[in-house]
């Protein structure tokens, strides 16, 4: 009785964490007609080779959490204006003068973001983006927002991809 009346007890003095999730189709990165995949014995449907899907999903975590896509979260959803990351980020600019105020409020969110974002296979094509925070509203926001520049900037390497290779045809 004693263990029980501690555990609901100690259960509404921790802080909840909510999870969200979004979803986002990626495409196989070769792009080669199936009977040169078949000669070169490369299985774009089955993974291609051992270890290819955890490759993927490290990456597509480290493009997440780069500074690049937290810079555009921190905008969109104006995370940089929290008091208590300002805060910290003047208390680590003095410490480091030669590094401005907004580069360390992107650092500290890539931080948290590292610790709240997790990335898994959904299906085949597809990967979770699965974010943990106190606020159920802002892990869908973030969740969202994460897909969102996922696809976005995904289509941009599309994009490029396409005019390189078309220009190497002109």
């Amino acid at each position: 009785v004693l263990v029980s009346l501690i555990g609901w007890g100690g259960s509404y003095l921790m802080t909840p964490e909510y999870e969200s999730f979004a979803i986002v189709s990626i495409d196989t990165p070769v792009r080669l007609s199936s009977a040169l995949t078949g000669l070169l014995g490369i299985d774009q449907r089955y993974g291609g080779y051992p270890g290819r899907q955890a490759d993927e999903l490290r990456g597509v975590f480290n493009e997440i959490t780069s500074s690049r896509y937290v810079g555009q979260l921190s905008e969109q959803l104006k995370l940089g204006t929290d008091p208590a990351i300002t805060q910290q980020a003047q208390k680590l600019a003095l410490q480091q003068p030669s590094v401005n105020v907004e580069q360390i409020k992107v650092m500290i969110l890539q931080q948290q973001m590292a610790d709240r974002v997790m990335v898994g296979m959904a299906a085949e094509d597809q990967v979770r983006i699965t974010v943990q925070h106190p606020s159920p509203t802002l892990a869908r926001d973030i969740a969202n927002t994460l897909g969102e520049i996922f696809i976005t900037e995904r289509q941009k390497q599309e994009m490029a991809a396409i005019r390189s290779s078309q220009n190497f045809s002109d």
